[in-house]
């Protein structure tokens, strides 16, 4: 018996390096699995609306929306990044972590200068969710400002 558990522990410390990784690739491929299968085990994004249309807005203005949002998970929930598909579409949030059941706040500001017309503007959270990317999206109707009369 003695002899056998030595031989295992022989063979576990000097095994196949690749072997060694691939056990260990396995190993995260279970946890990521567990993860996704029990959201208990993670944070969880939830906002009321994840759309906001801002109807008409003048071309040069900025329009702002600060969006709110609740960790609904068991973990804390951390924003790494939160990025837009271009420039006029600027976010403000805050790293810290977001405690389970407390709530954040994520401040988009949208620049019109130069734009004109329909604008619909996605903005993409990356945190440490499953699945790791959350949606948030703006909308608006740019206008021409208005000649001044004489």
């Amino acid at each position: 018996m003695i002899g056998c558990l030595a031989s295992l522990f022989f063979l576990a410390c000097n095994g196949n390096p690749a072997q060694s990784k691939e056990a260990a690739d396995r190993s995260q491929l279970d946890l990521n699995h567990a993860l996704t299968k029990n959201p208990e085990n993670y944070p969880v994004i939830t906002v009321a609306d994840s759309l906001q249309e801002f109807g008409k807005v003048s071309q040069g203005n900025v329009a702002l929306y600060t969006f709110a949002f609740k960790n609904t998970g068991s973990k804390p929930l951390v924003i790494d990044e939160i990025n837009s598909t271009c420039g006029c579409t600027i976010p403000h949030f805050s790293k810290a972590p977001i405690a389970p059941g407390q709530y954040g706040k994520i401040e988009i500001a949208f620049h019109s200068a130069g734009l004109s017309g329909r604008q619909i503007k996605p903005v993409f959270i990356h945190a440490n969710t499953q699945p790791e990317l959350s949606q948030l999206t703006i909308t608006c109707n740019v206008t021409a400002p208005k000649k001044d009369s004489l």
